[in-house]
């Protein structure tokens, strides 16, 4: 019998994968020249974990509405600046 110097592992992991997902995942492996559990374990040991950030109605709605409201400010905005240069028109020229 063949001994490894390995520590004894007990735990197991179970995971579905698409034919997709299963072929990119058989590259990997092939092309690190490692078993499948000893990608996962490196995998695990070495990658970072990033957030999925799920985008749903409710923010859709709050990005919606907060889009609304900047483009009525930039209206107002536009509004109250056209009326403040004619009224600083109207004075200069009364001045004159």
């Amino acid at each position: 019998m063949k001994r490894y110097n390995t520590p004894h592992r007990s735990r197991v992991i179970k995971t579905r994968l698409t034919e997709e997902e299963y072929a990119e995942f058989s590259e990997r492996v092939t092309l690190c020249q490692m078993s499948q559990s000893e990608y996962i374990r490196q995998a695990l040991i070495k990658s970072r974990i990033r957030p999925v950030i799920t985008v749903s109605p409710v923010n859709d709605e709050l990005l919606a509405a907060v889009g609304k409201l900047t483009a009525e400010y930039g209206a107002a905005e536009q509004y109250w600046k056209n009326e403040f240069e004619q009224e600083t028109v109207k004075t200069s020229q009364q001045a004159n």
